[in-house]
């Protein structure tokens, strides 16, 4: 970390869906600053690699086969941060990208950790919008970050659900 950087450090929590594009948006939107720096963050998880392979044994998949896995998620992983960083780079804001491998459900920790190794400012991140009892079952990355992160955190929530009135009624 450099002594002579006086602006902010944002860590924006990225996976490629909509949910993580949302809060980018905000970011660039409303709240970037002219000297913040981005750490574009993302939490590889090991065991979607496997879960991608065909079968359901994963005793049976062989070498070529996890090699070929891998290979198409760093492909994924290179595009999508080929979108975020094209926006930055027309910007000029400073970035970096960091990808971690992590075991499912380690994601919170891996941002808390991050944030305290970069001296990261805040974090915006993306929500999946789960119920109340699949949260509290299941957890989510947000709220781990909001409740174990030591700088402010926003969350950006899912749109609102739209309902079409304008069809029969039943």
């Amino acid at each position: 970390m450099s002594s002579s950087f006086t602006g902010r450090r944002i860590l924006i929590s990225v996976d490629g869906s909509d949910h993580s594009m949302r809060a980018f948006r905000l970011y660039i939107d409303s709240i970037y600053e002219s000297d913040d720096k981005v750490t574009l963050f993302h939490a590889i998880d090991r065991a979607e690699i496997v879960l991608g392979l065909t079968g359901t044994d994963p005793l049976l998949y062989n070498e070529e086969d996890l090699k070929q896995a891998v290979a198409k998620k760093k492909e994924q992983i290179n595009q999508m941060k080929d979108v975020y960083a094209k926006v930055l780079e027309e910007k000029a804001i400073e970035y970096e990208f960091v990808a971690t491998n992590h075991h499912s459900g380690a994601a919170g920790p891996a941002i808390v950790e991050l944030c305290e190794e970069r001296g990261i400012h805040m974090v915006i991140m993306g929500c999946r919008g789960l119920g109340t009892i699949r949260r509290t079952l299941l957890g989510s990355v947000s709220d781990y970050v909001v409740h174990h992160c030591n700088v402010p955190v926003t969350i950006v929530p899912p749109p609102p659900t739209t309902i079409d009135f304008s069809g029969p009624v039943i």
